[in-house]
């Protein structure tokens, strides 16, 4: 079972250029059996995080925009049940891998219309 919730705050450095940080939060668990000769065994682990990522946009219109992302700083908590041991883990990613480039379409503006 896996669950993911993220949401992007916006930071304007010039006319429709924005420094952005994504944030996102994690909840996993993970169950695992397996056996190695003839013993049988089950390991249930818990696993909750949250990271923040910065990045760049620029928005063409009120509805499309690019975006790039670049690494995360990230704390993590890992838990197994069957030895009742936990871990923490801190860290910064910046590879090659953590580089992320997209468009967006954007389904709502948030600005609300005035009614005269």
């Amino acid at each position: 079972v896996n669950g993911f919730f993220g949401a992007t705050r916006f930071y304007p450095l010039a006319d429709k250029f924005y420094f952005t940080l994504e944030y996102s939060v994690g909840l996993s668990f993970t169950r695992t059996n397996s056996e190695f000769a003839g013993n049988k065994s089950t390991s249930d682990m818990g696993s909750a995080g949250i990271a923040a990522s910065p990045g760049l946009a620029y928005f063409f219109n009120e509805k499309w925009m690019i975006f790039s992302r670049m690494g995360s700083l990230a704390y993590g908590y890992d838990h197994n049940f069957l030895s009742d041991n936990g871990f923490h883990r801190l860290g910064y990613t910046f590879q090659a891998n953590s580089f992320g480039i997209g468009a967006r379409y954007i389904l709502g503006t948030g600005k609300e219309e005035e009614n005269d």
